[in-house]
C-alpha cells in the first residue's frame, strides 16, 4: 500500500515537531533579547514544520525588530547579532535562495565565540557556510553543532551534502541515513540519497529503494511532478519493487490531473507479480479514476486465487453497485454478511444495494448496524442520512449528514444528499449553499447545478437558476426533475416552445410525471396552434388519471374548460382545485375570470384580488384584475377603481416578455386618469391595432404633439371617430383645410358628431367667422350639453356676459362637472365679477382641493380683486404642486411685488431659469426698487436672448430714459422697435412720445400722444391702468381737465396710487391749481413715507424726472415741489 499524505507534510515530524522548544543554553542578559530568542525559537519550529508561508513572515519580522535594537555598544550585542543570522539563514533555506546565506554567515562572525558555544546557532552558521560555498568550515560548524547536541534533521541534511560535496560519500550516506531516519518525509534529504546512491553506481536494488523512498515524500509532500518521476525510475533498478513504484507513480499523476496515464501505470489483470494489498490498491485508484471496468478486472484477478477474499468481496460488490447494478451484488453482499457478521462494509453495502432497490427501511436497519460495528464512519454516516431521507426521516437524515461532512466538508455526494434533504424542508438558503460548495468542487455534477438551478428559481432569480438548469441537462440528460423545473422557468420567461421541449423531454424519461403533464399543459393553453387545446386536455386528463386530487391539473382542467365555454363545468373544476389547496392563487384567479364572464363581476374582482394578494408577484393575475377594473370603470365611472387597475397594470408591465396588449390597456388607464405623458410612453409600446393607434393619438394631443397624433391617426383607418379626432388633430397642428375636410367628412355621415362640430366651431372661430363658428358650438353643446371643449370655445368667443349666462345654464346640467365649473369661473372672471368669480373658486376647492389649476385661477381672481397677500398664498400653494412651473414662478413674484414685497419677488425670480420673461420681470422689479443699474443689465440680458420680446423692450427703455446713465436718444430707438413689434400697443406708444418729448421733438411727441387717446378708446370703464394712461397723455397735450379727471380716478387703485398722484399733481399745477396741487404733494409725501425706502426712492427718481421736465419756464410752481422731493430722497437714502 501507497504511504498517505501525513497530517503536518513538511519534513519534521515525531520529537522534532512534536517536542518542547529547547531554552536558551546560556543566561539573557535582557528581557528584549530573551523575547528575541525565544521568537526564533518559534520560527524554527515553524520553519521544521514545514509551514512556508508563516516561516517568512516571521523571518522577515525578526529580522526587522533585531535591526532596529542592533547597536555594538549594547551588552547583548552578539547575542542578537546571533539571533538575527539565524533568522537570515532560516530565510534563506526557505525561500531557496543561494546569494542571502553569504551575508548571514558575515552576520554570524559577529557574535564571536557564542556560535561555537551553542549548537542551534553553531548548525545554522554550519548551513550558512555550507551553503555560501565554505564547505570545510561549514563541516566543522556542522559537527560541532551535532557534538553541542543539535543533532536536528536538518543539521543533519546540510552535513551530507557538504560530505557529499567534498567527496566523502560513505560518510555523507551515513549522514542522510540519519537525517531520513529522523524525517522520513524530508524530501529533500531523500532525493539527495538517491541521487547519492545513483552517483555511486550503488547496489540497483538499493539505489531503486531510494529513489521509491524519495517518490514517497516527494507525493507526501505534494510536489507531484517530481514524486512521478522518481517513481519511474524504480522499475529499471529493482524490478520486485515495480508494483509499488507504480501505485507511487499513478497516485501522483492522479493528483496532478493525467488519469489516462495513472490508469495506464495501473493495468496489472495479467501481471502475477503484484500482491494482494497491491491488487487492492490498484484497483481502488482505478475506481477513483472512473475506471470501473479496469478495477474489476484487477478484483477479478485477486479473487482467481482467492476467491472468498473479503475484500475482494467488497470491493467487487462496490463496483458493482457503482455501476448501478446493485441486484448483481446482491448475492456478494449475502455472502459477506452471512460470512463476516462483524465486518461493518458487508453491512454497509447490503444498506447501499436497499438504497438503489428502493427499500429506504432496509437500508436503515442494515447502515445503522454498520454504525453499531463502527460508530461514526463518515461514509455509513453518510449513506445512513440518505436512507433516512428517503424514508420520509428528513430531520434525523440531516443530522448523521451533519456528521458525516463534519469528518470530510467537500464530499460531494454527501453534500448534494443533503441539499435535497434540506430543499424538503424547505431550508432553501441551507440547501443552495450545500449545492453550491459541491457544484464548485465538482462542476461537472449535473445534480449539483440541477439543485443550484431549482432553489435559485424559487427565490425569484430565474436567468441564473436557468444557466444552471441548461448546465444540469447538458450533463446528465436523464435529470427528470432538471427538465421539468427548467420548462416551468422556461414558461415564466414566456419561451414557450423551449418550454414545452423540456417538458417533453421529462416525459419521455417518465410518462407518469404529472408535473410535467401540467406544465406541457399549461404551455399548450398559451400557444396558438390549433391542435394546442386538445393536447392541454390530453395532458390534463392523463395528469387527472395518475392523481385525481391533484389541485394543479384540477384547477388547469377548469381554465380548459372556461376556454370551450362550459363555464358552469369550469367553475366546479376550480373551486374543487381549491378546497384540494385554499389559498390556490391560479384556481382562484381562474375562478374570478368564470364569475366575470357568468356576469357576476363583482364576485370575480372579489376572487381575483385574493389571487393577487396570494401571490403579487405573478404577473398574469395583475393583468386580468386590472382589465376587470378597468371594465367596471367603464361602466360605473367610479374614480377608484381606475386607480385600481392602474395599480395592478404598472408592476405587470415590469416583466420584459409582457404582451403588448397590457401596454394599451396601461396607456388607456393612464388617459383616463389624465396623464397623458404616461399614457403615450405606454402606448409606444403597445401594438399597432387601431386602438391602440387611437389612444395614442389621444396621448400626444394632450401633450400638444399633434403632428405625430395625425400620423397614428392616419393608421387608425377611416371610422368616424377616428376622422373626427384626426380633424381635431390636424387643427392643433395648423392643417386647417386638411381638418376642415375631415370634419365635413364626419357631419356628412354622422351631422350630430360633437367632436366634428366643435372641431369646425374652433377652426371657424380662428377664421373670424363669429357667427358659424358660434352655431357649430352651440350645436355642439346641444347634442352634449357638458361638452367642455365647446364650453371653453364659446367662453373665449363670446361677450363676457354672454359667456357667464351660457356657462351658468350649462353647469346647471351638470353641476358636478369641475371641468365646466372652472371655465365658468374664467367666465366670470372674465366679466369682471371677482366676487362671484372667488365664491365658484370656493366651491371648486372645496372639491378639489389638490387641484394647482384651482389655487392658479383662485390667484388670478384675489390677484384682480387687489387682495394681492392672499393671492401670493395662493401662488405659494400651487408651486408646491407644480414647483418648476416657471409661469407659476414668474406670477408669484409679480404678485409679491404688487403686494410690497420686491425683494421676495426678486428672491423667487432666482429660483427660476434665465428666461426674457424672467429677465423682465427682474428688471422691472429692480427698477421698482432703485436699484436701476441692475435693472438694465437684466433687461439688456432679455432683449439680447429676444429682441422681439415686447415686454422686454418696454422694460428696457423705461430704465434707460429714467436710470442714473439717462439716454433719450436710446429710449427713442428702443420704444419705436416697440411700435414695430405691436402697433396697438399703448404703452409703447406713451414710452416713445415720452422720449420725443425729451428731446423736444414735440409736434412727434403729441401726434403719439393722440395715437395712445385713439388706442384707448376701448377699453374697459373699470380699468384703472387706461385711466392713468389717459390722464398723462391728456396732460402732456395739456388738456388738464381732462387728465385731472382721469387720474383723480386712477389714485382709486392701490397699485396705481403713487404714480397717479404725482401725475396729478402735475396736471393741478398746470391748471394753476396751487393749493390743490400742495394738498397732492402732502398725500404724495405722506404715502411716499409708508413705503419702503427703495421702493420710495424708485418713486421719487421718476417723480422728479417728470417734474423736472415741467419745470420753468412752463411751470414755475413746480420748483417748490420739486425742492421738497429731493431733500425726501436724501432722507430716503
Amino acid at each position: 500500500m501507497v504511504d498517505r499524505k501525513p497530517a503536518v507534510p513538511e519534513p519534521y515530524t515525531a520529537r522534532w515537531s512534536a517536542g518542547p522548544i529547547t531554552p536558551s543554553r546560556s543566561p539573557l542578559r535582557s528581557t528584549r533579547t530573551a523575547e528575541l530568542q525565544e521568537r526564533l525559537d518559534r520560527l524554527r519550529a515553524t520553519y521544521r514544520t514545514g509551514h512556508t508561508a508563516e516561516t517568512v513572515t516571521a523571518a522577515r519580522a525578526l529580522i526587522s525588530d533585531v535591526g532596529t535594537d542592533l547597536l555594538p555598544q549594547q551588552p547583548d550585542y552578539r547575542h542578537r547579532s546571533a539571533i538575527d543570522a539565524s533568522a537570515r539563514t532560516i530565510l534563506a533555506l526557505t525561500l531557496d535562495e543561494q546569494d542571502r546565506f553569504a551575508d548571514a554567515a558575515a552576520r554570524f562572525a559577529r557574535a564571536g565565540e557564542l556560535v561555537r558555544r551553542r549548537g542551534d546557532f553553531a548548525g545554522d552558521y554550519g548551513i550558512a557556510l555550507a551553503s555560501s560555498g565554505e564547505a570545510a568550515e561549514g563541516r566543522r560548524m556542522l559537527e560541532t553543532a551535532i557534538e553541542l547536541g543539535e543533532d536536528a534533521p536538518d543539521v543533519r541534511r546540510a552535513l551530507a551534502a557538504v560530505l557529499r560535496t567534498s567527496g566523502d560519500h560513505e560518510a555523507a550516506l551515513r549522514a542522510y541515513a540519519a537525517a531520513v531516519e529522523r524525517a522520513p518525509h524530508d524530501w529533500r534529504a531523500q532525493v539527495e540519497r538517491a541521487e547519492l546512491l545513483s552517483e555511486m553506481d550503488s547496489d540497483p536494488v538499493e539505489t531503486g529503494a531510494g529513489w521509491l523512498a524519495a517518490a514517497k515524500a516527494l507525493l507526501a509532500a505534494d510536489r507531484v511532478e517530481s514524486a512521478a518521476g522518481a517513481a519511474a525510475r524504480v522499475p529499471g533498478l529493482a524490478p520486485d519493487l515495480a508494483p509499488e513504484a507504480e501505485l507511487v507513480r499513478a497516485e501522483a499523476l492522479i493528483s496532478a490531473g493525467r488519469t489516462d496515464e495513472a490508469r495506464s501505470r495501473l493495468n496489472v489483470a495479467d501481471d502475477t507479480a503484484w500482491t494482494r494489498n497491491q491488487l487492492l490498491a490498484a484497483a481502488e485508484m482505478l475506481v477513483e479514476v472512473g475506471a470501473l471496468d479496469d478495477a474489476g478486472k484487477a478484483v477479478e484477478s485477486l479473487r482467481a486465487t482467492a476467491p472468498d477474499d473479503p475484500d475482494a468481496l467488497v470491493l467487487q460488490a462496490q463496483l458493482l453497485v457503482n455501476q448501478g447494478k446493485a441486484e448483481d451484488a446482491r448475492p456478494l453482499v449475502d455472502q459477506l454478511t452471512t460470512d463476516a457478521t462483524d465486518d461493518p462494509r458487508a453491512f454497509l453495502l447490503q444498506g447501499m444495494v436497499a438504497l438503489d432497490t428502493g427499500d429506504p427501511d432496509t437500508a436503515v436497519a442494515a447502515l445503522e448496524h454498520a454504525d453499531e460495528l463502527k460508530p461514526g464512519h463518515p461514509v455509513v454516516l453518510a449513506q445512513l442520512g440518505v436512507a433516512l431521507a428517503q424514508s420520509g426521516r428528513l430531520e434525523a437524515g440531516v443530522r448523521f449528514l451533519d456528521r458525516s461532512l463534519e469528518a470530510n466538508p467537500n464530499d460531494v455526494p454527501n453534500l448534494l444528499a443533503r441539499s435535497r434533504a434540506l430543499l424538503e424542508l424547505g431550508r432553501t438558503a441551507e440547501a443552495e449553499a450545500d449545492a453550491r460548495v459541491a457544484a464548485r468542487f465538482d462542476p461537472e455534477s449535473g445534480t449539483a447545478h440541477w439543485l443550484v438551478g431549482e432553489l435559485a428559481g424559487r427565490t425569484g432569480r430565474t436567468e441564473e437558476a436557468l444557466r444552471h438548469l441548461d448546465r444540469a441537462v447538458g450533463l446528465d440528460p436523464t435529470l427528470g426533475r432538471a427538465w421539468r423545473v427548467r420548462g416551468d422557468h422556461l414558461t415564466r420567461l414566456g419561451r414557450r416552445t423551449e418550454a414545452r421541449e423540456s417538458f417533453e423531454a421529462a416525459l419521455r424519461l417518465d410518462d407518469r410525471n404529472v408535473p410535467a403533464l401540467t406544465g406541457l399543459a399549461n404551455v399548450l393553453l398559451n400557444a396558438e396552434e390549433d391542435e394546442a387545446l386538445p393536447r392541454a386536455e390530453q395532458a390534463i386528463r392523463r395528469a387527472l388519471e395518475l392523481d385525481p386530487d391533484r389541485a394543479d391539473a384540477n384547477a388547469m382542467h377548469g381554465e380548459i374548460l372556461r376556454r370551450q365555454g362550459h363555464r358552469e363545468e369550469a367553475l366546479a373544476a376550480l373551486e374543487k382545485a381549491l378546497r384540494l389547496l385554499p389559498g390556490y392563487a391560479y384556481a382562484e384567479g381562474a375562478r374570478g375570470e368564470v364569475l366575470i364572464s357568468l356576469g357576476r363581476p363583482e364576485e370575480g374582482i372579489v376572487a381575483l384580488a385574493r389571487a393577487v394578494e396570494l401571490t403579487p408577484e405573478v404577473g398574469w393575475l395583475r393583468i386580468r384584475l386590472g382589465k376587470a377594473y378597468l371594465a367596471r370603470y367603464h361602466e360605473t365611472g367610479e374614480r377608484m377603481l381606475l386607480d385600481a387597475a392602474l395599480d395592478c397594470l404598472r408592476p405587470a408591465t415590469e416583466d420584459s416578455t409582457v404582451d403588448s396588449s397590457v401596454w394599451r390597456l396601461l396607456g388607456e388607464a393612464h388617459l383616463l386618469a389624465g396623464d397623458p405623458l404616461a399614457a403615450a410612453d405606454a402606448l409606444d409600446r403597445a401594438d399597432g391595432g387601431t386602438e391602440a393607434h387611437l389612444l395614442r393619438a389621444r396621448a400626444r394631443l394632450q401633450l400638444d404633439r399633434p403632428a405625430e397624433a395625425v400620423d397614428d391617426l392616419r393608421e387608425a383607418g377611416e371610422r368616424v371617430e377616428v376622422l373626427a379626432l384626426r380633424a381635431e388633430a390636424e387643427r392643433a397642428d395648423g392643417r386647417s383645410a386638411d381638418a376642415l375636410a375631415d370634419a365635413a367628412k364626419v357631419l356628412d355621415k354622422d351631422p350630430a358628431n360633437v367632436l366634428a362640430l366643435t372641431v369646425r366651431g374652433a377652426l371657424r372661430a380662428e377664421q373670424g367667422e363669429k357667427a358659424e363658428a358660434e352655431a357649430d358650438l352651440r350645436a355642439a353643446l346641444d347634442h352634449d350639453p357638458v361638452n367642455r371643449r365647446a364650453a371653453s370655445l364659446l367662453r373665449k368667443l363670446l361677450e363676457p356676459d354672454e359667456a357667464v349666462e351660457l356657462l351658468a345654464s350649462v353647469i346647471e346640467r351638470a353641476p358636478g362637472d369641475l371641468a365646466l365649473r372652472t371655465e365658468y369661473a374664467r367666465a366670470l372672471l372674465a366679466a369682471g365679477d371677482h366676487r362671484a368669480a372667488l365664491a365658484e373658486l370656493d366651491e371648486l376647492l372645496w372639491r378639489s382641493p389638490e387641484e394647482p389649476e384651482m389655487w392658479r385661477l383662485l390667484a388670478e381672481a384675489l390677484s384682480a380683486a387687489g387682495r394681492h397677500h392672499e393671492a401670493v398664498s395662493a401662488y405659494l400653494r400651487v408651486r408646491e404642486a407644480v414647483p418648476y412651473d416657471m409661469s407659476v414662478l414668474t406670477r408669484l413674484a409679480s404678485e409679491q411685488a404688487r403686494s410690497g414685497d420686491f425683494e421676495g419677488g426678486l428672491a423667487t425670480l432666482e429660483e427660476a431659469s434665465e428666461t426674457p420673461l424672467v429677465l423682465t420681470l427682474r428688471a422691472h422689479l429692480l427698477s421698482e426698487v432703485d436699484r436701476w443699474t441692475e435693472a438694465r443689465e437684466a433687461a439688456e440680458r432679455a432683449v439680447e436672448l429676444d429682441g422681439r420680446d415686447l415686454q422686454a423692450n418696454l422694460v428696457l427703455g423705461w430704465v434707460v430714459q429714467h436710470g442714473p446713465a439717462k439716454d433719450r436718444s436710446r429710449a427713442k430707438e428702443i420704444y419705436r422697435h416697440a411700435t414695430t413689434l405691436d402697433a396697438k400697443n399703448p404703452w409703447a406708444h406713451k414710452g416713445l412720445a415720452n422720449a420725443l418729448f425729451e428731446l423736444e421733438e414735440t409736434g412727434d411727441a403729441e401726434h403719439e400722444y393722440h395715437r395712445v387717446l385713439d388706442l384707448l378708446r376701448g377699453a374697459s370703464p373699470g380699468d384703472m391702468h387706461a385711466y392713468a394712461l389717459r390722464g398723462w397723455c391728456l396732460y402732456r397735450l395739456g388738456t388738464y381737465w381732462g387728465a385731472v379727471d382721469c387720474l383723480q380716478r386712477a389714485v382709486d387703485d392701490p397699485e396705481l396710487r403713487l404714480g397717479a398722484l404725482f401725475d396729478l399733481l402735475l396736471a393741478l399745477l398746470g391748471l394753476g391749481e396751487d393749493d390743490e396741487a400742495h394738498r397732492t404733494g402732502l398725500m404724495i409725501a405722506t404715502e411716499l413715507r409708508r413705503v419702503d425706502k427703495a421702493r420710495a426712492r424708485s418713486l421719487l427718481t421718476v417723480g422728479l424726472d417728470n417734474l423736472r421736465a415741467a419745470a420753468a419756464p412752463e411751470l414755475p410752481a413746480a420748483a417748490p415741489h420739486i425742492e421738497e422731493f429731493e431733500r425726501l430722497y436724501r432722507e430716503c437714502s
